[in-house]
């Protein structure tokens, strides 16, 4: 669990263990670990920008759709009611729409990514979520 605190001393048994399986040198593993995290900051940097851009694309297709049904042929709003309840509404769509590409792209592009980019790190935290507590 993320809530478990694992102590210095487990995670050198850890891996001890993992390279002694692997038939590795245990400083290999932490130089696997620093090399990919460039990698990690690039790809969170990315992602993060992914899901700015479309949740702006969110906001304008919600806000001309908005828009279009609460507009009377004018070009008027129906009411200053309709007009906040607009705003809410598109909000609430937007806000739903950055968690749900966040959870999408942090669950599924990221660790796809990883996996190409640094096979061994991926590979080696597998093996650790299947060790650790």
């Amino acid at each position: 669990m993320a809530t478990d605190v694992i102590n210095t001393d487990t995670l050198a048994h850890i891996v001890d263990a993992i390279s002694t399986n692997l038939g590795i040198a245990a400083k290999q593993i932490f130089d696997v670990f620093v090399g990919a995290q460039p990698i990690i900051g690039i790809l969170n940097i990315a992602s993060l920008l992914l899901v700015i851009l479309v949740t702006y694309w969110a906001w304008r297709i919600s806000r001309k759709a908005i828009i279009a049904f609460i507009v009377d042929d004018s070009g008027d709003y129906i009411s200053k009611d309709d007009q906040f309840c607009a705003v809410c509404i598109q909000i609430i769509v937007v806000v739903i729409i950055f968690c749900i590409s966040w959870a999408i792209v942090g669950a599924v592009v990221e660790p796809s990514i990883m996996k190409i980019t640094c096979p061994e790190y991926a590979a080696m935290k597998e093996i650790i979520g299947l060790v650790s507590p």
